[in-house]
């Protein structure tokens, strides 16, 4: 088992976070432009890589740090390796994305809801990464999409699932 904390700023009201808040907010949308190009454009380069996630995993330093967000993370020799792996995380905030995708496998796959891959530049880079898109709110296209996951599981990628969102 995985175990992630994270530190940052605790107080609410005041003007600060919300600075900091609106910088990470234009820190990310930048990040997501220009590091997502470069995932598209290296993944179709040098396609079945792990190019996307090595891009992943600078865009979620960079938001983290902007943010104050410090993770720590317990439990990593679970995930060490390359020996495919399923991985299920809770999804709570905007934040699990960035924190989860620091520590996990290089070969490891997200599974994420299909609207995602719609967004301009990063859905692009998750299609180009080999992502999974998910219809929660069809089952039969769903049960499709876990399909897919179990063949990159074969295929030796790890695969990372949000079951409560």
């Amino acid at each position: 088992m995985i175990s992630i904390t994270w530190s940052g700023p605790t107080r609410l009201y005041t003007f600060a976070p919300m600075l900091r808040g609106l910088l990470t907010l234009a820190t990310a949308v930048v990040a997501t432009l220009v590091l997502g190009s470069a995932a598209i454009v290296g993944g179709l380069l040098v396609p079945g890589g792990n190019l996307t996630n090595r891009v992943a995993r600078l865009w979620s330093r960079i938001v983290l740090a902007v943010a104050g967000i410090h993770p720590t993370y317990r439990g990593l020799e679970h995930a060490a390796g390359t020996s495919p792996r399923i991985f299920l995380a809770n999804h709570l905030s905007n934040i699990d994305i960035p924190a989860v995708a620091i520590p996990l496998p290089l070969t490891c796959r997200f599974v994420a809801k299909r609207s995602l891959f719609w967004l301009p530049i990063f859905g692009q880079a998750m299609w180009i990464g080999g992502f999974v898109p998910i219809d929660r709110g069809d089952r039969s296209q769903a049960i499709r999409s876990l399909g897919r996951a179990a063949q990159r599981i074969r295929a030796g990628a790890s695969v990372i699932l949000f079951p409560e969102g």
